[in-house]
C-alpha cells in the first residue's frame, strides 16, 4: 500500500502595507516580571503577508508592563533594540514585553505610517 502526500505550496501578491497583526504568545502574564512576546505581521488590505517592506512599527505601554526591545531579525540592523520605534523585517518583527511587578493590565499599542503617494493631475482649461 503507498500512501500519496501531496504539498501546496501558494505564493500570493501582496499589494501595498495596510495593517498590522498581533499575536501574543499569551494573554496572562505573572505579575512578577512574566514575559510576553508578541509576534507583528504586517498584511495589505485583504490581510495577506507583506514580505517585502521595513515600515517603521512604534510601539507603546501603559500599565503595569515595560517593554525589553523590538527584534525583526535583521543582522545589518545596527539601532537599539531597547527602542521604542523600529523597522520590520520582511514584513515582520517580535515584540518582548515584560511585567512590572505592579499588578494591573498592560496596554500594548502597535503603529506605523503607511506613506502613499498620491498625484493630482489639473484638467485643461482648452
Amino acid at each position: 500500500m503507498f500512501l500519496l502526500t501531496f504539498i501546496l505550496n501558494l505564493i500570493q501578491t501582496s499589494k501595498r502595507p495596510h495593517s498590522i497583526i498581533i499575536k501574543p504568545n499569551k494573554f496572562e502574564v505573572d505579575s512578577n516580571k512574566g514575559l510576553v512576546q508578541v509576534e507583528i505581521n504586517i498584511v495589505d488590505e485583504d490581510g495577506i503577508p507583506v514580505l517585502l517592506t521595513d515600515n517603521e512599527i512604534t510601539c507603546t505601554i501603559k500599565g503595569s508592563g515595560k517593554l525589553l526591545g523590538l527584534e525583526a531579525g535583521n543582522d545589518r540592523d545596527m539601532s537599539n533594540y531597547n527602542n521604542n520605534i523600529q523597522r520590520v523585517y520582511w514584513g515582520k518583527m517580535i515584540a518582548y514585553i515584560q511585567a512590572t511587578e505592579e499588578k494591573g493590565n498592560i496596554e500594548i499599542e502597535f503603529y506605523m505610517i503607511c506613506e502613499f503617494i498620491f498625484i493630482a493631475q489639473t484638467a485643461d482649461d482648452n
